[in-house]
């Protein structure tokens, strides 16, 4: 069985940028027919359309068109070309949090766990809390790399929310036989 994934199960970070033209071409349609109502309104438009060409410009800057292209290369499953896209991309913008996800996520799938570790540990924890495939991975790595107690702290959290699942009651059953062994 095939799972068909659309834009919007994806997280946030996955979602290439849109400069959303049918949105404001349908708010440009709605202010001229007011205007024909009010002359004044007239007046507004050529603000509108400098809004719209900023607003273009923005999204065609170099780095959405690289932050687009290594997002569809990694939704692609070519995590090389993503991530020398992303290298080229933190050169310009090393603080951004999307492009930092991104890095970790290549990394994560590279098997450079450590490194994974570190970047995710420079996003915010609000966005880590609140997106599971970021905290599930972000625990995989701690096991791998044979942190049992940072994992059992995420597997903890998790099963808070999720007390049914039987995944995250067996990987905290795993670690609490690891941490008995060390």
């Amino acid at each position: 069985m095939k799972v068909v994934q659309n834009d919007y199960s994806k997280p946030f970070y996955l979602k290439p940028p849109k400069v959303g033209t049918k949105q404001m071409v349908f708010m440009g349609i709605i202010f001229l027919v007011l205007a024909l109502s009010n002359p004044y309104l007239f007046i507004g438009t050529p603000i509108y359309i400098v809004y719209i060409v900023m607003k273009v410009k923005k999204f065609n800057k170099k780095t959405n068109k690289l932050l687009s292209d290594s997002i569809n290369y990694y939704n692609a499953g070519d995590f090389e070309s993503s991530f020398k896209v992303i290298q080229d991309l933190l050169e310009i913008e090393p603080d951004n949090v999307r492009v930092k996800i991104i890095q970790a996520l290549l990394l994560y799938n590279k098997e450079e766990l450590q490194q994974c570790i570190d970047i995710l540990s420079t996003i915010p924890q609000t966005i880590i809390k609140n997106d599971l495939d970021l905290q599930l991975k972000l625990a995989e790595c701690y096991v791998k790399t044979e942190d049992f107690k940072e994992a059992k702290v995420i597997y903890t959290r998790l099963l808070k929310v999720f007390p049914r699942s039987p995944f995250i009651k067996e990987a905290l059953q795993q670690i609490n036989e690891q941490i008995k062994e060390k």
